[in-house]
């Protein structure tokens, strides 16, 4: 699994909490089997996107693996400790 890295030129203000794995879908189904949200922003990378496909430079293999890696988990400022450990164990156990 990947997780968001920062580069050291300023910090992340982590609106989004994006991770990667190559198993998303089934990471999916196991955080909402546990009552926990997720989303996938994006499912359809923008150069398949209608609006775009005419000027598209053909095949992008890194946007169409980042489609269908990509899972946005929770996180806001009322987030607690207890949440944010049920969110970690519940991918701990799905991996």
């Amino acid at each position: 699994m990947g997780l968001p890295a920062e580069h050291g030129r300023g910090a992340h203000v982590y609106h989004q909490f994006t991770v990667r794995s190559r198993r998303r879908d089934a990471l999916r189904e196991k955080l909402t089997a546990a009552g926990i949200a997720s989303a996938i922003y994006y499912p359809i990378p923008g150069h398949r996107q209608p609006a775009f496909s005419a000027a598209s430079a053909g095949a992008l293999p890194a946007s169409d693996s980042a489609a269908r890696e990509v899972l946005s988990l929770p996180i806001y400022p009322q987030l607690t400790e207890a949440q944010i450990r049920h969110v970690c164990e519940t991918i701990r156990a799905a991996a």
